[in-house]
């Protein structure tokens, strides 16, 4: 910590180190779950979940270590990616809940 950091500015550093921890930690536990479930219909529903949580652990990451314009473009296309992954894995656990899976 630099004397010059505000309170704010720390609060918002032991937050985003929160956040990344935390997230990490949920990845790991996605991978477990997945490969739990792997060759199963629950298997498929899990199967974005990891990249999802991927996504949100580079474009946290990465905030502060990178120019803005990187860190920009970077989260753009995560979060595009962990979009595409909500939105995969909300499709297939709505045909799961319907009967429709394979």
């Amino acid at each position: 910590m630099t004397a010059a950091a505000t309170p704010t500015a720390v609060l918002v550093g032991l937050l985003l180190n929160l956040q990344l921890i935390l997230s990490a930690v949920a990845f790991v536990l996605s991978l477990i779950a997945y490969r739990g479930y792997a060759g199963t219909p629950w298997g498929r529903v899990l199967e974005p979940i990891p990249v999802l949580l991927a996504s949100i652990l580079v474009t946290t990451g990465i905030e502060g270590a990178v120019p803005e314009a990187t860190y920009l473009l970077v989260s753009a296309v995560c979060w595009t990616v962990t979009t595409g992954a909500v939105v995969l894995s909300t499709y297939r656990i709505t045909t799961l809940r319907r009967g429709a899976s394979r």
